[in-house]
């Protein structure tokens, strides 16, 4: 209700329990990449940050321009997509559909597998993560046995940006009173007021292209926001979420010192400039105090 009056509009999306610890990292880890202090949102596709960003753009005229058909998207189409419900329990005939299903059942519709290590290489820390292998593989079955259901989130959409973001579809069929329309923010007003209206409407899905782009669920900048729900007990999960940040802290003040390693290896005098001003910052300062 508050998203709501804010002016947003939500969906739910269930996952595997195991994919909430891939977005996490990749997620902290794109923060540091990209120098970035992004609140209320999670890179939930794990995926490489300069990836061909003319497929993405593909990707999303296909999937913009197929709402209320049956569709067949190509593999890399799917793979840029996060299928999501208006309801928590839609499509509750069909487990394959329905977000509900997916947390309780702890499964996913991906035939993808996801390792760790794939949230650090796929930016470029592949180094970093053989350096902290044994410990992040520790974490890692500390939170595999966290919990033996899946992950939820809460995917927030503002309103004035919900038709560039975001598509509809019922596969199999047309969504009436809409006819040929893609008004999605016209159709999700009368899904929240006058769902009688929408034959099958709990049969209808939503998809999100996960795309880099200006309305894309990858762009923190794009005014999308990503809540997690778990079933994990509470005192279990802030005690995981401290070690998981102390860990964290270590591997990013590694990160810094390396890049800075990098940066005086292809510069050698910086190091010596740096010492220069900062001797010559103390002996001012020691001078104004005489």
């Amino acid at each position: 209700v508050q998203l709501k009056n804010q002016g947003y509009y939500t969906f739910f999306h269930g996952q595997k329990w195991e994919y909430q610890l891939h977005a996490s990292w990749h997620t902290k880890l794109r923060k540091i990449t990209n120098n970035s202090k992004t609140k209320d949102f999670i890179f939930v596709h794990v995926k490489p940050q300069e990836e061909d960003l003319e497929m993405e753009k593909s990707a999303r005229k296909d999937v913009m321009g197929m709402a209320n058909y049956q569709v067949h998207y190509s593999r890399p189409v799917i793979r840029s997509l996060l299928c999501m419900n208006k309801g928590l329990w839609y499509n509750c005939y069909d487990y394959v559909k329905c977000s509900a299903s997916y947390f309780t059942g702890n499964h996913s519709n991906s035939y993808e597998t996801l390792e760790l290590h794939a949230a650090f290489s796929c930016l470029g820390y592949k180094d970093v993560y053989e350096r902290y292998e044994t410990e992040l593989k520790s974490l890692a079955e500390e939170h595999a046995s966290l919990s033996k259901l899946g992950n939820l989130l809460l995917i927030a959409v503002p309103r004035d940006k919900v038709a560039k973001c975001v598509s509809f579809v019922q596969p199999g069929k047309r969504i009436p009173p809409m006819g040929k329309t893609n008004d999605v923010q016209h159709f999700i007003d009368i899904l929240d007021s006058t769902p009688e209206k929408i034959a099958d409407f709990d049969k209808t899905m939503f998809v999100l292209p996960m795309t880099q782009d200006k309305h894309g669920g990858l762009n923190p900048q794009s005014g999308i926001k990503f809540f997690e729900f778990n079933a994990v007990e509470k005192d279990k999960w802030a005690t995981y979420k401290a070690k998981e940040d102390a860990l964290f802290k270590k591997i990013k003040r590694d990160i810094k010192k390396d890049k800075q390693d990098a940066l005086d290896k292809s510069l050698p005098c910086l190091p010596h400039l740096r010492s220069f001003f900062f001797n010559y910052a103390i002996s001012m300062k020691e001078t104004v105090l005489l």
